[in-house]
């Protein structure tokens, strides 16, 4: 069954499943509401490419085991797992309401130092917490890095998706049998440190230690220190120099840069020993602001949502890249969408926020300029799939992905209340 004919049903009599959130290579994640408390909650479940595949069913219910092990304030909670009645098993997990780090750098490009050094810190804490636990997380990446409001309004950083974790030391059970196989390279390329290509080598904490530095290094220069495909990266991370990040911002300092480069190094034995040393030399540089401040000003209260006064209290964002939409209220919301120009192009992406005036997307490429175009999404309180007409007001290309800005035209009455009901309720009121 495809997602899309999921919507609108109820999963194991609990979850009425109500628009799609998020697509990957092996799962699917949907909203849905919980029918007895109204509590609004995120459901991973394997997409039908990976629905009869036995080593996806094992791998999404380690996920549960690893995410249930590694709870902590800066790690996506897990709720619930279990395995609905055709043998498919899904995990239930706090819904998350912000933007990834992913969408922020490819709308901006660069981070402020003190949000940037926030950042890593809480990450480090994180990634501390797992791997004092035997848990590797293997994919400390922007697409899996959330930038949420906790219940007192601070910005919080959240780390998710587990599903390609190592279990090392004690924490691996004897006997338990491996889903990665043998000379399986996984990751995402511009993160992995070198021991992840070299197929006979284990991993270990140190390849998060890594990917921290890279993080850091990409949020300050804009751009990460081994670009290109798969194969120009697995060749300059192997053999280049280390690059130095003042090569790209002269104004940051040679400290910095060597924090950075022992951070990168290739023999891992030459890294800082564990992500909290990481955090610590690069906190000697300064930056101590306690949280990020990249959502805007935080709202002066809480609202619960309206549709259900069980719900919990969230907090709306603010975001400042699309001038046009800055006399509406805009809140973030993620779903799959699919952009077709008036002359004919397709681009596929998602949403980062949405307002009565238009969408903030991410789209697999750059698009030309100011042009008419169809949208193509799901609703952010019905979940039902529309397509309205939309006009890219602007474009902001980044590493082959980019940002588009999107304002509505001529929005059908019911979508622009629906829409004004979804910021409305979400605790936030629209600016002039």
């Amino acid at each position: 069954m495809t997602a899309e004919a999921r919507i609108g049903t109820t999963l194991d009599g609990c979850y009425h499943l109500r628009r799609e959130i998020a697509r990957g290579g092996m799962c699917v994640v949907l909203e849905a509401e919980q029918v007895f408390t109204g509590r609004v909650v995120a459901i991973k479940a394997l997409n039908d490419q990976h629905v009869g595949r036995e080593s996806s069913k094992q791998r999404l219910l380690r996920e549960a085991k690893l995410l249930e092990l590694c709870r902590h304030p800066n790690v996506v909670e897990i709720l619930h797992a279990a395995v609905d009645p055709a043998g498919s098993p899904y995990l239930v997990m706090e819904m998350l309401e912000g933007r990834t780090l992913a969408g922020f750098l490819t709308a901006r490009q660069r981070l402020p130092f003190d949000d940037t050094m926030s950042l890593a810190r809480q990450l480090s804490r994180a990634l501390t917490h797992a791997h004092a636990r035997g848990i590797v997380h293997r994919d400390v990446k922007p697409a899996n890095i959330l930038i949420v409001r906790d219940a007192t309004g601070a910005e919080t950083v959240k780390l998710i998706d587990f599903g390609i974790a190592a279990v090392t030391g004690s924490a691996a059970r004897p006997g338990e049998p491996k889903i990665t196989k043998l000379g399986e390279i996984i990751g995402t390329a511009e993160y992995m440190a070198p021991e992840q290509f070299l197929m006979s080598d284990e991993v270990d904490h140190r390849c998060d230690v890594y990917a921290l530095a890279v993080l850091v290094f990409e949020c300050l220069s804009g751009a990460v220190p081994y670009p290109g495909d798969f194969g120009d990266v697995i060749l300059q991370v192997t053999t280049a120099p280390i690059p130095s990040i003042r090569a790209k911002c002269p104004e940051l300092s040679a400290e910095l840069d060597a924090v950075l480069q022992r951070g990168m190094a290739r023999d891992r034995e030459a890294r800082f020993p564990d992500v909290a040393a990481l955090a610590g030399a690069l906190a000697a540089l300064g930056g101590q602001a306690a949280c990020t401040s990249l959502l805007g000003p935080s709202p002066a209260s809480l609202r619960p949502r309206a549709d259900a006064a069980s719900r919990e209290q969230i907090t709306a964002t603010q975001t400042p890249d699309f001038k046009q939409r800055r006399r509406f209220a805009r809140q973030p919301f993620v779903t799959p969408i699919r952009m077709v120009t008036s002359a004919g192009v397709t681009y596929d992406g998602r949403s980062e926020d949405i307002s009565e005036g238009g969408m903030l997307v991410l789209i697999d490429r750059a698009c030309e300029g100011t042009q008419p175009a169809e949208l193509k999404f799901a609703m952010p309180m019905s979940g039902r799939i529309v397509k309205v007409q939309v006009t890219t007001r602007w474009v902001k290309g980044s590493r082959g992905k980019a940002a588009a800005g999107l304002e509505f035209n001529a929005l059908p009455e019911d979508l622009r209340k629906e829409i004004a009901e979804y910021t409305a309720v979400m605790g936030k009121t629209g600016s002039a």
